[in-house]
């Protein structure tokens, strides 16, 4: 069998795929932060310093908002 790989292209993914996607890394991330929701924030930002995970299709203020939106995170 072959198997051939190509480059990740995030725009090949819907926005909600997209959004699934970053709420499980999201979760990963807050699980190895002890459940500092800002320190997997930061860490999320720092993330997409390097990799651009958001665009402008999706900000990370959109990520937060529907963090907000599901019951994910509130503010204090």
């Amino acid at each position: 069998m072959r198997i051939s790989y190509s480059r990740w292209v995030a725009q090949a993914e819907t926005r909600q795929e997209r959004m699934e996607n970053l709420i499980s890394l999201f979760s990963q991330l807050l699980m190895q932060t002890g459940g500092d929701v800002q320190e997997a924030i930061d860490w999320l930002e720092e993330l997409d310093r390097e990799h651009d995970i958001f665009t402008a299709d999706l900000t990370m203020q959109d990520f937060v908002e529907e963090l907000k939106k599901r019951g994910f995170i509130a503010e204090d």
